[in-house]
């Protein structure tokens, strides 16, 4: 796999249910079958943090995930934004075939109710 979202900041509305969509391809621009994989993303207010906000597995066709064609789709929940009261870091993993691969990382950016 070659392309990853490194440092890929998204907007999350606290309180709000999101769905943020990756397709991992590769260096020709073509998708990568992810099909298979076990698939992991984790929500921490900073790296070295022992413990996460929030986490969880994304599974083949759910929020719209298309393993085959490379397409991720990671949900923060509305109970899950809730939790965020200020910009924290979230990462995606792939586990296929025994390699373990980060597709994405970033920082998440919270805006509050008002």
């Amino acid at each position: 796999m070659t392309t990853k979202y490194e440092n890929t900041a998204i907007n999350v509305y606290q309180g709000d249910t999101e769905d943020y969509t990756f397709t991992v391809t590769n260096s020709a621009g073509a998708a990568v079958n992810l099909s298979g994989a076990t698939i992991t993303f984790v929500v921490k207010r900073h790296e070295d943090s022992p413990d996460s906000i929030f986490s969880g597995t994304i599974t083949d066709a759910q929020f719209g995930s298309v393993f085959a064609s490379g397409i991720v789709v990671m949900r923060f929940t509305a109970a899950n934004s809730a939790l965020i009261d200020r910009d924290v870091l979230y990462e995606i993993e792939s586990v296929l075939g025994g390699v373990t691969s980060t597709l994405a990382w970033g920082i998440a950016s919270i805006r509050k109710q008002v």
